[in-house]
Formats: C-alpha cells, sequence, structure tokens
C-alpha cells in the first residue's frame, strides 16, 4: 500500500461510526487541518473536534425539521425566511410566501385525534398535507410547519420577476424600521431537542410598595397553580416545583413564614430587609393530546423562575450606583436638597456647615462635623418621611436592621453614613477643592460604592425582567413632597439602567450588565384595593402610574414596559354607594371587625401641589383564607404574570 495511503488509512476514524467510506475520505482533510492547528495534541483534539462538529450538525438538523412530517420547523424558517428577504433586500428575485389555514383542522384533531381512532388520524392529515404540497410545489420551494401546527407556509422564491434597485446596503422591511429581531425564551441543550426557559426577575418597590406581600402571594398562587387563579386550567396538569437557591451572599425567600402569618394570623407579614432568592419550576403540561405531550417532551410548557427580592430603600443608592465619580454625586444630592422646598428645614443646619467651610471657618476636625451634621440631616429627613436617605446604610444597615423610631439625635450617634469608620457626605466642588479631607471622603464613597452598591444593581442588570411597585394611595397621603422623592428615586435607578448616554455606557461596562438584557419592565400600582373600583375601571389609577414614570419608560427604549393596577391581597369588597369600601380597618378597630369607610377620589392628573392628609386612605388587615391550599384573591395579578411569561 503506498505510504499516502496507509497514512490515510490510520488517520481514518473507527468502524462503526454510522459513515462509510467515502464519507471518510471526504473528512480526513478536515482532520489534518486540526492536527495541524492542535500539533501538540496529537489526535486527541482532531477527534473530539471532529465527533463534536458532527453531533452539532445532527443536532441542528433534528431542531430545524419538523419530526412527524419532515418539514422545516419554526426555527428554520425564521432563519431562512431572514437569509431570503435579506437578499431580496440586495437585489435578488422577490420571493412569495403562500400561507395555508387548515379550515376545521381543529374539530378534525378533537373528533378523530382521541379515543375513537387514537392520535394517528391526527398525524396522517400532517403528513399527507406535507406530502402534497412537495408534490406540487417546485423542489427549490421549503416547506414550513409551525409548532403550533397551525399553518404551513412555502416561500416561493421567483414567483415575482420584479427586481428591487440595488442600493448597496440591505433596507428593512415596511412597518419593520427599529424592530428588533424577534427573542423566544429557551435554548437547545447539548443533550437532545429540548427547550430549557429561564427567567429572572429581579422585584423591588418604594418604601410601602408591599413588596414582600406581593412577592409572597405571587409565589403562593404559584405553588397553587392547578387552582386556576393565574392560568386556566383545562384537561391534563399543572405542575409546580421549588428549585434549590444558588448563589451566595442572598437567602432563601422566606414563603412559609410569610405565608403563615397572613393565613394563620391574619396579619400582613413583616418587611423583609435583606436581599432574597426564591427558584421554581412551573410546567403547564395541558392536555394529554398528541400536542400536549409532544410540548411536554419538549419542555415547552416548562418555565424555570428565579426571583430576586432586594430592599425598596436600597433603591435611593441608585445616583451612587451611576456616579463612579463623588463629586458628581455630591453635586446631584446637593442639587436635589436646594430644588426641593421640602428639603429647607431639614437640610439647612447641614447647608450652614458648607458656608463656614466656603469660608475657611470649619473649625476642627471638619470631616468628624460634617459626617455628624449630615447624619444628622437624614435622621431629620427619617422623622420628615422622606424616602431619598443615601447612603442608604444610614436608614437600612449592612445586617438589614432599620432605623429605629428615636430621637436625632440618637440616630446621628448610632447609624453610619457609610461603612463602618468610613463616612462620607456631599459636598459642593469649593469645599471639595479647599478641604484636604475631601480625598477621603472621595476614598470612602469609592468603597461603599463597589462592596455595597454595584454588586445589588449588578444583580438588578442581569435580570430579564425588573417589577417596581409603586404605593400611590401612600404618596397621594404624604403629600408633593412624597411624590417628588419618590419619582426621583425611580429616575435614579432607571438612570443606572440606561445605555444610551455616555453615563450609561460606562456604568454598563463596570457592572457589566450587558446590553439588551433587561426586557421587561412591569410598573405595579399596588394596593389598588384601597381605592375606589370606579378609578380602577376608568384606568385613572394606571394612568396616574404612567405620568410618574414615563421618564423611566424613555431610558430603556429597547424594553418592553406595562403599567398594571393590581392588590396581591385583595382585602376589600365594594361597599353601599360609590367610594365606599369593606374592609377591616387596621386602626382604631382592636376587634378587627368589618367596616364601611369612605375612600378619595383619585385625581385626573397629578396636582401641582397638596399637602400631606389631602387624600385620607385607610390601612386594612389581610383577608386571606386560613385553608392553604386556596390562595389569597387577588386583583390583577393573573395580568403581571402574563405579561412576565409571555
Amino acid at each position: 500500500m503506498p505510504q499516502g495511503a496507509a497514512e490515510k488509512e490510520k488517520q481514518s476514524p473507527p468502524h462503526g461510526t454510522g459513515h462509510d467510506r467515502r464519507d471518510l475520505r471526504d473528512t480526513v482533510p478536515e482532520k489534518l487541518t486540526y492536527a495541524r492547528l492542535y500539533r501538540p495534541y496529537s489526535w486527541i483534539v482532531a477527534f473530539e473536534r471532529w465527533f463534536h462538529g458532527r453531533d452539532r450538525r445532527l443536532l441542528e438538523a433534528e431542531a430545524d425539521e419538523d419530526s412527524l412530517t419532515g418539514a422545516l420547523s419554526r426555527r428554520a424558517a425564521e432563519r431562512d425566511l431572514a437569509r431570503k428577504f435579506a437578499a431580496f433586500a440586495e437585489g435578488a428575485v422577490a420571493p412569495a410566501v403562500m400561507l395555508f389555514d387548515l379550515d376545521g383542522f381543529k374539530d378534525v384533531n378533537d373528533s378523530y385525534g382521541h379515543d375513537s381512532y387514537g392520535h394517528d388520524s391526527y398525524d396522517i392529515v400532517l403528513r399527507g398535507l406535507v406530502a402534497t404540497l412537495r408534490k406540487t410545489l417546485r423542489q427549490t420551494d421549503s416547506t414550513y410547519l409551525p409548532l403550533g401546527r397551525r399553518q404551513v407556509s412555502p416561500p416561493l422564491p421567483g414567483a415575482s420577476s420584479r427586481k428591487r434597485p440595488k442600493t448597496g446596503r440591505s433596507r428593512p422591511l415596511p412597518g419593520q424600521e427599529g424592530r428588533q429581531k424577534p427573542c423566544y425564551p429557551g435554548s437547545l441543550t447539548p443533550f437532545g431537542n429540548r427547550v430549557e426557559a429561564l427567567m429572572k426577575i429581579s422585584l423591588t418597590g418604594i418604601a410601602g410598595g408591599g413588596k414582600t406581600v406581593f412577592l409572597t402571594a405571587l409565589l403562593w398562587h404559584l405553588m397553587e397553580i392547578d387552582s386556576g387563579q393565574l392560568f386556566p386550567v383545562r384537561e391534563g396538569f399543572c405542575h409546580f416545583r421549588e428549585r434549590p437557591v444558588r448563589g451566595k451572599g442572598c437567602a432563601p425567600f422566606p414563603l412559609d413564614r410569610h405565608r403563615d402569618a397572613l393565613a394563620r394570623r391574619g396579619i400582613w407579614p413583616e418587611k423583609t430587609v435583606d436581599c432574597h432568592r426564591y427558584s421554581c419550576e412551573i410546567d403547564r403540561g395541558g392536555s394529554l393530546s398528541l400536542l400536549g405531550r409532544l410540548r411536554r417532551r419538549l419542555a415547552l410548557s416548562r418555565r424555570k423562575l428565579d426571583f430576586f427580592d432586594f430592599p425598596g430603600e436600597r433603591i435611593a443608592d441608585g445616583a451612587i450606583a451611576s456616579f463612579d465619580d463623588y463629586g458628581q454625586w455630591s453635586d446631584h444630592m446637593l442639587d436635589h436638597f436646594r430644588s426641593h422646598s421640602d428639603y429647607a428645614e431639614a437640610v439647612a443646619p447641614y447647608f450652614r456647615l458648607l458656608q463656614e467651610l466656603e469660608s475657611g471657618d470649619g473649625g476642627p476636625e471638619p470631616l468628624e462635623r460634617i459626617a455628624l451634621t449630615y447624619r444628622e440631616t437624614l435622621a431629620r429627613l427619617i422623622h420628615g418621611y422622606r424616602p431619598l436617605i443615601a447612603p442608604s446604610i444610614f436608614l437600612l444597615d449592612e445586617k438589614g436592621g432599620r432605623a429605629p423610631k428615636v430621637s436625632v439625635d440618637e440616630l446621628a450617634r448610632t447609624r453610619l453614613c457609610g461603612l463602618e469608620g468610613a463616612p462620607f457626605a456631599p459636598l459642593p466642588p469649593s469645599v471639595r477643592a479647599r478641604l484636604s479631607g475631601a480625598e477621603a471622603m472621595a476614598a470612602h464613597y469609592g468603597a461603599y460604592r463597589a462592596e455595597m452598591i454595584l454588586p445589588l444593581f449588578r444583580e438588578i442588570g442581569t435580570s430579564e425582567a425588573l417589577i417596581v411597585l409603586v404605593d400611590i394611595p401612600s404618596i397621594l397621603a404624604g403629600g408633593v413632597g412624597r411624590y417628588n422623592d419618590n419619582r426621583q428615586i425611580i429616575l435614579d435607578l432607571f438612570d443606572v439602567l440606561r445605555p444610551d448616554s455616555s453615563l450609561g455606557a460606562r456604568i454598563w461596562r463596570l457592572l457589566t450588565l450587558g446590553r439588551g438584557s433587561l426586557k421587561k419592565v412591569a410598573f405595579v400600582a399596588s394596593k389598588a384595593d384601597l381605592v375606589d373600583p370606579e378609578d380602577i375601571a376608568s384606568g385613572r389609577l394606571e394612568s396616574l402610574l404612567r405620568q410618574m414614570t414615563s421618564r423611566a419608560r424613555a431610558m430603556l427604549p429597547e424594553a418592553r414596559f406595562g403599567w398594571f393596577a393590581a392588590s396581591a391581597v385583595r382585602s376589600t369588597r365594594c361597599g353601599g354607594a360609590p367610594g365606599r369600601l369593606i374592609g377591616r380597618l387596621a386602626y382604631g378597630n382592636p376587634e378587627r371587625l368589618e367596616k364601611e369607610f369612605d375612600v378619595p377620589p383619585l385625581p385626573e392628573t397629578w396636582p401641582d401641589d397638596w399637602q400631606a392628609g389631602t387624600y385620607p386612605f385607610q390601612a386594612v388587615y389581610p383577608d386571606v383564607p386560613r385553608n392553604l391550599q386556596n390562595p389569597p384573591p387577588h386583583l390583577g395579578l393573573d395580568r403581571i404574570v402574563r405579561f412576565l411569561l409571555s
């Protein structure tokens, strides 16, 4: 045998690989190329690469072809159509697409696809249809069968002789300008044609938004998914499974404890002050028909959900996450204090100290004075129910301990405005230039940002969906100052996530968020059961939510936004007259008896000015069944779930 032939014989893969000799001869040059590239590893790397490429091609071919009919799948259809239309945009012959709608096919499936004739009748119709199309159409035409098996669409290249003039670049189709390529959750696993869908959902809310109750009720409904309160359950089954929590530095969400507080003790669960995770899997298997079994086989009905719950107080640190420069953050905070008259009394002593420092009369130990005076300012803001407390560690410490209801002096002595032994406070440019210790505060700011804030906002940025709860009744009850503060907190949060500015681009790099990872944002007007039902039905509550968050929407133009009026636990019902509700009032009602009470009507738009108490909304006890198998009644929770999982 010639030496070259003998060498090729040695390089051939072992028998039994499913390839004939002609295939092996064709792959020898490919293997030789790999061998030259990975010479130190001899044939190990070459064989591994060869087998991996073969398995990958087989897997892709299996995913591109419908196993029942041999038609191309939706995955292949999207790729093939995109290629044909791109060629058309460059001047190729215009393609044609024929859509077939099978009238009465559902009746055929229902009548002959089950007990009478088994499932073969269902398959015979589809196979016969595709076979007929292939005999009728040309060999260059393709036949697609979408996963729902409701349409068969063969594109016919060359059906039109009209050509588009060449422009040197491709142009989008009419109506497709600015539209992103479709993204379907899920990916093929290397173990077969199986689709697994994983969604990470971050949940937060401004102070009093009811985040703990919302997540507890949502998980409770998912756990009892077969109750049909979130998804309509027809024949078949629904399945829920709790998954182990992955990741460090985050405790599992205490669902059982919060659920017991609602059902067995009849009280609202205590506020969560730490970051929590909860991971689960839901399987809406559907019917026992062939399509239902196919969906279960491919795991198309299965969704893995990973919830990340973080305290709403940390949103106030959104500006710290946005500004990597201490000076920029200082200017941002001081401008906010100056532009809102509600802060005048609380921040007046701190501004007087800054004026003394600008004049050079700071006295001894100016850094200690600055830190103490700023802590006193934050304490007065807490007493004035102002939510913009930054750094948020003053309000919520590292262990999740919330600032107690004590005097301003005691809060200033016991709370922190930075890491332990490393305080910082906002300083104007003139003081930063004059004060020698300003560099130390800048270093303290950087340490707090790196250790406390960036890991948190990195979790938010790597989520696919974000839920923000807004307590509109509490905002109206608190006056215009509370509205301004809460709106600024929301804007600071979304300023971190915006990718279209130089600041946003820098934050995206620092947080390793990855462009486009946040695909959905749900703003929820929580505690809607405290509002007149007429204001919900007319859309007035949702309209106020949209007005408040419109600027945040513009910061993430590529994300899909949704606005919802909802109550995770509906604890009121309509009273005997418009503008009246019935519920168990939380104050002045030690027996927890049901009482009828008035609710103020919502304004059409946010007023120019209003005082605290202008809109007197009430607080109520939860109304939850004691049987844990029955989730609490809700208002609008199903709409939010459909938005997230659609």
